[in-house]
């Protein structure tokens, strides 16, 4: 059974993943090929690596995408 501190750290996991996929999958592809990345490596990145795959998507990938 999880306990209550079980689902606040599954929470604080989970949370950025999402919301980072999200914002990787809700660009269009003109504006990934327009930055030369790759959308599906970095949906990866943030799927596959827990905690700092979000992280090095908004540090990295997302200043090069030139969205407002």
């Amino acid at each position: 059974m999880l306990r209550a501190d079980d689902w606040f750290t599954i929470a604080l996991i989970l949370l950025p993943t999402i919301v980072a996929l999200y914002d990787v999958l809700a660009n269009d592809t003109e504006v990934w090929a327009a930055s030369n990345q790759s959308q599906s490596l970095w949906a990866a990145v943030v799927v596959l690596v827990p905690v700092f795959g979000p992280a090095l998507y908004y540090v990295i990938a997302r200043r090069r995408l030139n969205i407002d």
